[in-house]
């Protein structure tokens, strides 16, 4: 009983919106802060839909860390400090370019940050150009 109960409460795997051609449409990459509809790329926040930023075609996310001295990062751990950890970007093939700024409270999620950013920029080559662009 106890060998089968355990295999039983093991979940299904369910396919990935990653693993098919193009992104789930209504995606949101919220630590990026933008969202991806029909493969064009949208702010998440701003007026009520959104910014338009441009086709997710050749989008390409990163995200830049800033260091800290010992001294402001303890200052930082204990709410005392506000300052900007780095930020994560959106640039799009088109020019546009769309930043945000990492808080303090994000810093714990770096690693979270970088899997969307990953995420981000596979959905962003599985819509784009087959071949190299010429």
């Amino acid at each position: 009983m106890g060998s089968q109960d355990r295999v039983s409460r093991v979940p299904a795997e369910v396919e990935s919106p990653w693993s098919g051609s193009t992104v789930a449409s209504g995606t949101a990459f919220g630590y990026l802060g933008v969202r991806v509809e029909d493969d064009q790329v949208w702010t998440i926040r701003g007026s009520v839909h959104g910014r338009f930023l441009g086709p997710l075609t050749g989008a390409r996310a990163g995200m830049e860390t800033t260091r800290l001295t010992p001294v402001a990062a303890r200052l930082v751990a204990w709410g005392l400090g506000q300052r900007p950890m780095g930020r994560v970007f959106v640039t799009l093939a088109n020019g546009t370019h769309y930043e945000r700024l990492l808080r303090p409270a994000a810093v714990g999620d770096l690693n979270k940050i970088a899997a969307e950013i990953s995420r981000f920029n596979r959905a962003a080559n599985v819509t784009g150009p087959a071949g190299p662009a010429g």
